[in-house]
């Protein structure tokens, strides 16, 4: 966990009251007497319940498939040969630049290489969909399990990666940037820099982009064909429609079979009001498209649809979405487009879409670092996801793409007064519509506990059964936000009020397409006052405008960092993101309001425009360098580094910098994840280049955003230097943190450069480091049988110089093989089992056991990877239940949020039956699966034992990874202790007793104790195993 964290400890000696005896363990090592709560800790972690919970069915058969063996096998099949933009890369990197012939040659090894593979893949019997070349070396494959098995072991395949659905992710916010300005005094609008938008098309006949600007153009243009004389125009001057209208890779809204065709005309709407935001011309309040001139003075007159950061920039529409509004991606199309853009040269292309978390093998990943060594920058939205640690979004995650995350820019905020009696409540206008004075009764929706379904968030159509002429309250949650607004409009309310899910109000929506009636926004805290109006008659008017409390805020869905792979500095920089008005789709020259960090990306992708028009020359990692080295952190109230990167981005100073530092690929100082049992020290070098006319002399210093311990410092030299015209310096950046440190921490903050006039750079550091302890144990196996007559010692020993910590196991299954194949499952190494029956969680939940899956690799976070436990708890040799770790958001709602819960699925019936809400687990090598044993049948007065079979997946690559065999266990009446725990102090040692029921044993057989250490270095260095023999 990047932010300071104390390690997990556990809250006491946990074993069975059952085995207590039996295992010649004193009594006074128990865990205290039975709880009664729906919240407990256990193993060092907390655990709360969530009986009969309400989830989404879509994600939950995904699941489901897996265990039953049942999951879709489409690939993408990653080639060993450089792409166009992997030997541009090489070039770079050897301080060349590569020819239009290298390329060239490039281009046909990569040719010849799929030529042979394709040929290969087709005696294997699967079977190849689509092949990218310039920005990635791919083939997208699909096939049977055992077919793909057999390609990732052709020559020339270098991975396999699962395929992944992709999701879509201003008279104000460009003014708030200060762009107007930059117009004026800096004399760049983006004229002569091209744009590709990789999204849902560009409604090219709307007025923003110069079109004919009436409703009537859009309806009669055939999206499926050109017609002579529409496209491509003087401003959307190309594109390709990668999937036609009726795609949806998921098949929920359409066909997952992409149908291309030459016409990127929008018909959802997202693509266009991106484009709007980076590079629309402006719409007056006649409706006509604005001509300029750019400036402050602009603004005068009003605009229905405000100009775009570089409205004289030329856009492409590059199409990888359907019409559906939850239509989603996969990598396939994605790639095309990215490939599509390298080779017609654009200079920077827009990616407002993504998918949570980011793998090893990411395609995507690796084609815009391809793209960007070829000459093309990517801007990609950094996700919506919320703010977890390590949860921002592929493929902004790229080191060569700028990774944008999402301000709050209005400073007031419409509202409407719903009061009765004393109370009076001040609501957020969500959609713009005019607010009546009126009274009406208040209808409070609420779950009935008898369906599948969740009433309360007002997701259906009959949820609204007799609300007409009523005022409805709903709740966030699952379903798109404005789906309340239309189902509440068509069953004749009133109003519809959303209660939001996390603090403030919910987002800005601006218009919603066929809804008149308002939609209002409520925080979490008004849901109390306005439960206790259900059913009364209350009075509804318009209210005064309300200061924005987040106002200069983070969004609270903008997606947190590091990245999951790597601990990168990500996002880059930040800017708005919150109820940004744009080019509305379909409607002539109208406009439309969004939020999302899929609007703020376009605002730099229009900055990136503005300095690439001042400064030609500039390459793609140049311009990334100017934009993130400029970003203001002041600029944001409640600044967080891993939140907002670099700050809010700055067009004047990016634009009129000609100095930049860099670390390399992605500007920034990303040390990554550092452990050490000793003291670390590492120390990465920033490039300093003047492209100017005269010399600078910068001071450096440390700007720290988060404090770790006393002691870790960071060390910034020299402290002046001069960088003459045309020259390079450098500048020298150790990190270095104490032995005996211990707990994981961030360590962030800028390296600030501050010349003698003008603005300062800033270069963001980030590191995640831990001083490690090294516990480990003797002997190695032991006696069953001398363990049955009295308990046998384990000797701790921790010769590092931070105190550790050992956890012991009923160690159940082992791993003999290593991790085959391309899988990018984490390594199952051994799998051991702890149970405490006597915790009570209320409602007749009893008893919790925990399975301790030890990996020989790493992770970030647990909720970036998937690891199920089958449970057989009938001994039918069949499994009955599937225990999982996975996203709590993406299991509840289908969207993830970064919170890890473990859930009980009925293999059975298909249901989830229960489900707990975790404390994180990060950065680690042992991944903890608890369940309530009551849930899966087990009771001291019933069924006792269960056999256990863990699995690894990862939600990006292929493969699974499994055990030899399962194991059994009887938690009522264990074999061998489990649940204890020691302290081993730095430099010294401890002991466990562990002990053995030898008739227990013959019933159950375990291999031995599993011992974990969880402060250990990651890797197979965090487990341990003592054998019976």
């Amino acid at each position: 966990m990047p932010r300071p964290r104390p390690l997990p400890t556990a809250a006491a000696v946990l074993l069975s009251a059952a085995g207590l005896a039996a295992a010649g363990v004193p009594a006074a090592a128990a865990a205290t007497g039975p709880t009664a709560a729906s919240t407990t800790t256990f193993h060092g972690l907390s655990l709360t319940r969530h009986a009969h919970p309400h989830v989404d069915q879509a994600a939950v058969a995904k699941v489901l498939a897996r265990a039953r063996d049942k999951a879709a096998t489409r690939v993408v099949v990653g080639l060993d040969a450089p792409s166009v933009g992997g030997a541009a890369a090489a070039a770079a990197a050897a301080g060349t630049t590569l020819t239009p012939a290298q390329a060239s040659a490039a281009l046909q090894a990569v040719q010849a290489q799929q030529r042979g593979v394709v040929q290969a893949i087709a005696s294997t019997g699967a079977t190849v969909d689509l092949a990218v070349q310039y920005a990635y070396n791919g083939l997208v494959v699909s096939g049977t399990r055992s077919q793909l098995a057999a390609v990732a072991q052709l020559k020339g395949v270098s991975s396999l990666t699962v395929e992944r659905s992709f999701s879509r992710d201003l008279t104000t916010s460009v003014p708030f940037l200060g762009v107007p300005q930059v117009w004026q005094g800096r004399g760049v609008t983006g004229k002569g820099v091209t744009i590709g938008v990789i999204d849902t098309g560009i409604d090219y006949t709307h007025a923003d982009f110069g079109g004919p600007g009436t409703v009537a153009a859009y309806q009669s243009n055939d999206r499926t064909v050109i017609e002579p004389g529409t496209f491509p125009t003087a401003k959307v001057a190309g594109g390709y429609d990668f999937v036609g209208d009726d795609y949806d890779s998921s098949g929920k809204t359409g066909s997952p079979t992409p149908a291309p065709d030459p016409d990127p005309l929008d018909c959802n709407g997202h693509g266009t009001h991106v484009s709007g935001i980076a590079a629309g011309e402006g719409v007056t309040t006649s409706g006509a498209t604005f001509t300029g001139p750019y400036g402050p003075g602009a603004y005068a007159g009003g605009f229905r649809v405000g100009p775009g950061v570089a409205p004289e920039a030329t856009l492409y529409g590059l199409k990888v979405f359907g019409c559906g509004e939850e239509a989603t991606v996969a990598d396939g199309p994605i790639l095309q487009a990215i490939d599509w853009a390298v080779s017609h040269h654009l200079d920077v292309i827009n990616l407002s879409l993504g998918s949570p978390f980011s793998g090893p093998d990411d395609p995507e990943v690796q084609a815009l670092d391809g793209a960007a060594a070829a000459g093309t920058l990517p801007v990609v939205s950094a996700g919506n996801d919320g703010p977890a640690d390590y949860i921002v979004g592929s493929p902004s995650v790229a080191k060569g793409a700028i990774s944008v995350a999402a301000v709050d820019s209005t400073a007031t905020l419409p509202t409407a007064v719903l009061s009765s009696g004393g109370t009076s409540l001040q609501l957020q206008v969500s959609n713009g519509a005019p607010v009546p004075t009126t009274s009406a009764p208040l209808v409070y929706l609420h779950d009935d506990p008898s369906t599948a379904a969740d009433e309360s968030l007002g997701c259906a159509a009959s949820d609204y059964a007799g609300t007409a002429g009523k005022i409805v309250v709903t709740t966030r949650g699952v379903c798109a936000r404005v789906d309340r607004a239309t189902l509440g409009q068509a069953a004749g309310a009133v109003a519809v009020v959303m209660v939001n899910s996390s603090p403030g109000f919910p987002p800005i929506e601006g218009p919603i397409p066929g809804v008149t009636i308002p939609f209002l926004g409520a925080t979490p805290d008004q849901a109390p006052a306005l439960a206790a109006l259900d059913g009364q008659t209350v009075s509804l008017a318009p209210g005064a405008p309300l200061p924005n409390p987040t106002y200069t805020q983070t969004t609270s869905f903008s997606s947190g960092g590091p990245s999951n792979e790597g601990s990168l500095a990500k996002p880059d920089v930040a800017a708005p993101g919150s109820g940004i008005t744009s080019a509305g789709f379909g409607t002539g020259n109208g406009p439309l309001t969004e939020s999302g960090t899929s609007q703020a990306s376009p605002h730099v992708a229009g900055v990136a425009a503005l300095v690439l028009q001042a400064h030609p020359g500039y390459s793609p990692a140049r311009v990334h360098d100017a934009i993130v080295d400029t970003a203001d952190p002041s600029r944001i109230g409640g600044y967080d580094q891993l939140l907002d990167g670099a700050g809010l981005v700055d067009p004047d100073a990016a634009v009129s910098t000609t100095v930049t530092a860099s670390a390399g690929a992605g500007t920034s100082l990303s040390f990554g994840y550092l452990e050490s049992t000793g003291a670390i020290d590492e120390s990465q070098t920033l490039r300093v280049r003047n492209t100017g006319t005269a010399p600078v002399t910068f001071t450096t210093s440390d700007a720290r955003s988060l404090s770790p311990e006393a002691g870790a410092t960071v060390t910034i030299t020299p402290a002046t230097l001069t960088v003459a015209p045309g020259k390079d310096a450098k500048v020298r950046v150790t990190v270095h943190v104490p032995a005996g440190s211990s707990d994981a921490q961030a360590l962030a903050g800028a390296v600030v450069l501050t010349p003698s006039t003008g603005k300062a750079l800033r270069v963001p550091y980030l590191a995640v480091a831990r001083t490690a302890s090294a516990v480990g144990v003797t002997p190695h196996s032991v006696r069953a049988s001398a363990a049955a007559t009295a308990p046998q010692t384990l000797t701790l020993t921790n010769p590092a110089a931070s105190a550790g910590e050992a956890d012991e196991w009923a160690w159940l299954q082992h791993d003999s093989g290593p991790d085959t194949g391309r899988s990018s499952a984490a390594d199952i190494r051994d799998v051991g089992f702890a149970a405490d029956p006597s915790i009570s969680l209320g409602d007749g939940a009893q008893g919790i056991g925990v399975v301790a899956v030890a990996l020989g690799d790493s992770l970030r976070t647990v909720d970036a990877s998937e690891t199920d436990v089958l449970l057989d708890t009938t001994g039918d040799g069949q499994p009955d239940y599937d225990v999982f770790l996975f996203d709590e958001g993406y299991l509840t709602t289908g969207s993830f949020d970064g919170n890890l819960a473990s859930f009980v699925l009925d293999l059975g019936t298909g249901a989830i039956v229960d489900y707990l809400e975790l404390s994180p687990q990060e950065d680690t090598s042992v991944v903890q699966v608890p369940f309530i044993l009551s849930d899966v049948g087990l009771t001291a007065a019933g069924q006792h034992a269960l056999t256990v079979d863990a699995y690894t997946f990862s939600i990006f690559g292929s493969g699974t990874d499994s055990a030899d065999a399962p194991g059994s266990f009887d938690p009522f009446a264990p074999a061998i202790t489990n649940g204890l725990v020691t302290e081993v102090p730095a430099g010294g040692s401890s002991t466990l007793q562990v002990a053995v029921d030898a008739a227990a044993l013959r019933a159950h057989p375990v291999l031995g104790a599993l011992l974990t250490y969880p402060g250990n270095q990651l890797g197979g260095r965090q487990s341990d195993t003592v054998r019976l023999r």
